[in-house]
């Protein structure tokens, strides 16, 4: 048994307990466990929905962890299911970039780059210009040439918070937000 388990073992109201609440320090002392242990088991076990928290330092096992008990599996440590993709991507170039696009929807790489560049890039002109070059091929932004000044870049599919991966080596560019790979050949 995982020590996750044993804390909601230890949380099935006893008949000679009162009530069916029992404090973190109890749970120590009873498990022989530090309460900072068992604390960040009980968070886990919430997350889970198979323990709620009912006053400060003080919880309690819900009608899903007495089945989760009933039904003998361990508590094991990883994802409690599936996932899909992450709302928070990495902060890169790329995605600060994306998010900039996203916000003024035509701009030059300039412009971008002081909404999107941090100073720590070794040469984010030029990252930019490629990434956007590769969102142009395959039809995410459009090159708006003006008569005088820089080149712009005009926005004219915005298809989600997730930035689009260009992968230079495969030469494909995929977007996330839709699930659709684009070859640069």
């Amino acid at each position: 048994m995982s020590v996750a388990d044993h804390v909601l073992q230890a949380l099935v109201p006893d008949p000679q307990r009162l009530g069916d609440r029992v404090s973190l320090r109890d749970l120590a002392a009873r498990l022989e466990l530090t309460p900072t242990q068992v604390r960040f088991t009980l968070y886990a076990l919430m997350e889970r929905g198979l323990v709620r928290h009912c006053w400060k330092g003080v919880y309690a096992i819900t009608p899903e962890g007495l089945k989760h008990l009933a039904s003998g599996k361990v508590i094991t440590s990883g994802p409690k299911g599936p996932h899909g993709p992450s709302p928070f991507a990495p902060s890169t170039l790329r995605t600060r970039l994306w998010r900039a696009l996203r916000l003024k929807r035509v701009a030059s790489v300039d412009e971008l780059l002081v909404l999107a560049a941090k100073g720590t890039e070794g040469n984010a002109r030029e990252d930019a210009r490629r990434y956007l070059n590769a969102l142009a091929h395959v039809g995410i932004l459009d090159p708006a040439y003006t008569r005088s000044g820089p080149q712009r870049w005009l926005l004219l599919r915005d298809t989600g918070p997730q930035a689009p991966q260009w992968n230079k080596r495969q030469k494909r560019v995929f977007d996330p937000n839709q699930g659709v790979s684009y070859d640069l050949a």
